[in-house]
């Protein structure tokens, strides 16, 4: 692998010191977000992060569809409807939690269901859909 570039150097402190400013940030009265954009500026000040990065390398969309459903969460709670949800499931979901066996089932049925479609997302990329559902049908299982 060789030694660390001056950039993977830059960007390994910036990290680190990001990961301190956000475990203390409570203590410290400083936002998480702020501690975020004050790395970026170090690293666009530093010249690791560049104007091109941020039109080609960063994953815009993943980036908007992560800090709405961030904001649609804050949302829901401050409009009070995580406490109608809660107050409205709790008499459902109660007694599947309290049943360990039905939990860890539900869960392992959730592991495996987000395997499955991360592999058929994986296979996506790879194959086309109709050589891939013309594989499924026609498999004997």
């Amino acid at each position: 692998m060789g030694p660390m570039s001056r950039e993977e150097k830059i960007t390994a402190i910036v990290i680190l010191v990001a990961i301190v400013f956000w475990i203390l940030g409570s203590a410290i009265k400083l936002e998480a977000a702020i501690t975020a954009l004050i790395g970026v500026s170090v690293l666009v000040s530093a010249k690791v992060l560049t104007a091109d990065d941020f039109k080609t390398k960063i994953s815009w969309n993943t980036i908007i569809f992560i800090g709405t459903v961030m904001a649609l969460g804050n949302v829901m709670k401050t409009v009070g409807l995580t406490t109608w949800l809660y107050k409205i499931l709790q008499p459902v979901i109660n007694p599947i939690l309290s049943n360990i066996w039905i939990t860890s089932y539900s869960f392992t049925n959730c592991y495996i269901s987000l395997q499955i479609c991360s592999s058929l997302s994986y296979i996506h990329r790879y194959f086309n859909y109709a050589v891939f559902i013309t594989f499924l049908f026609n498999y004997k299982f």
